[in-house]
């Protein structure tokens, strides 16, 4: 049982605000491999079917998106904009075969996982080991960051949901 977070702030100009960015955890060397959150702001979207979170698994120069819980607009983060702080508390329990990534934007959650196909031996078909790596990343315009955050948890915290105590703590708001 882990925990990860951040907090996220866009940069907004009278020329619009096209940036995303976002943490990475369990990476390896040179960032190569891990699991990402990404956070784009809504006039950077391709499409209409893009969202402006999203929850990557990098192995080597393998990308894939994993499918999560946002389903229509009540479920999914809608209207990400420059200036303005978003609070990201990432919550991850890893059993043998599965990873189950809890992502709190503003205390908005979103869930996504990832397992481990049966007999297979292709690496981005399996779980990621656990690292103590993580990342910070900005892929379009400019990401700012006011802290980053990696904590271990027993099961007992997990199941507490202890998030939201710790990122207020970071922030100073109680």
């Amino acid at each position: 049982y882990y925990m990860f977070g951040t907090t996220i702030f866009f940069n907004s100009s009278t020329d619009g605000t096209q940036a995303a960015g976002g943490i990475g955890f369990f990476t390896g060397l040179g960032g190569d491999n891990g699991y990402y959150i990404e956070l784009q702001t809504t006039n950077n979207l391709a499409n209409k079917d893009d969202k402006e979170v999203k929850i990557w698994k990098h192995y080597g120069s393998q990308r894939i998106r994993l499918s999560d819980s946002q389903k229509g607009v009540a479920k999914s983060f809608n209207g990400l904009y420059g200036g303005t702080s978003y609070k990201v508390d990432v919550k991850v329990k890893r059993t043998a075969t599965k990873v189950v990534i809890d992502v709190y934007i503003n205390n908005l959650r979103i869930t996504a996982s990832d397992t481990t196909v049966a007999g297979t031996t292709d690496p981005i078909k399996t779980i990621l080991p656990t690292t103590s790596g993580m990342a910070m990343f900005s892929s379009t315009g400019k990401t700012n960051f006011d802290y980053i955050y990696a904590i271990p948890l027993t099961q007992a915290q997990y199941v507490k949901s202890a998030v939201f105590p710790i990122s207020r703590s970071m922030t100073g708001t109680h």
